[in-house]
């Protein structure tokens, strides 16, 4: 029977599952990190980086829930700030996303550059300046977007993201202009927290802890298969 109450933080925490899995399947490095209440200055609930970039992304439980988004002035403020700085607003397409599930029995999570869903008339009204309508084309599901961010095409790397973020401070008087980070430590023979009071903390963990390679099989004829198959399929466009 379908769900009655709002789920977006279910649905942060199975989309940051898929990544996980994926990167692990593949031997890669994946930190998924809830940023708690710096998403109030941010306008993203988690961070995700596969060792070399860093994106963010807003949840929302349905594609409907985007439109609460106009009760965050800030969000208003930084949308029309976008529309006149042509280097912010690459910055923001290349790492700032926003994502919700679809109704399905799987919630397949569709995604998008934040800016092409929140930042237009039909979401803040008219007399604001911004596009008439939301630019739905680069919207992507959940499994084109992993295979496109383990790879490395998607997010910005570490210097030009924390220049985004410290942009971002100054739309809100709780920005501090950095991150900081509280999560379990990745390492599945461990048990403990790690701390990150900045980025550049998380991004040095991250290259002195490489992820180890995955073991050979035994070979004694239970193989996966054909392979991952993933060919040269269509791109998370911008």
């Amino acid at each position: 029977s379908p769900l009655k109450r709002k789920h977006e933080l279910s649905v942060m925490n199975i989309f940051m599952s898929r990544l996980k899995k994926a990167a692990n399947g593949e031997g890669k490095t994946f930190i998924g990190a809830p940023l708690d209440g710096q998403d109030a200055w941010l306008g993203a609930d988690c961070l995700m980086s596969e060792g070399s970039r860093f994106a963010m992304a807003e949840f929302k439980y349905e594609e409907s829930g985007i439109r609460s988004e106009n009760k965050k002035p800030p969000r208003l403020a930084m949308c029309q700030a976008l529309s006149g700085e042509e280097a912010r607003l690459s910055e923001h397409l290349a790492c700032h996303l926003i994502a919700w599930s679809t109704p399905d029995e799987k919630r397949t999570i569709v995604l998008n550059r934040y800016a092409h869903e929140v930042c237009n008339a039909q979401i803040w009204g008219e007399r604001n300046g911004l596009d008439d309508m939301a630019y739905t084309d680069p919207r992507c599901e959940d499994q084109l977007f992993v295979d496109e961010f383990l790879s490395g095409n998607i997010g910005l790397e570490l210097a030009d993201f924390e220049a985004y973020v410290s942009w971002l401070s100054d739309f809100d008087e709780s920005g501090t202009g950095s991150i900081e980070l509280l999560i379990e430590n990745p390492d599945e023979a461990a048990i403990g927290a790690l701390q990150f009071a900045s980025l550049s903390e998380l991004k040095l963990w991250m290259d002195n802890n490489p992820p180890q390679p995955t073991p050979p099989s035994s070979g004694l004829g239970l193989g996966s298969g054909s392979g991952s198959g993933s060919g040269s399929g269509p791109k998370f466009g911008r």
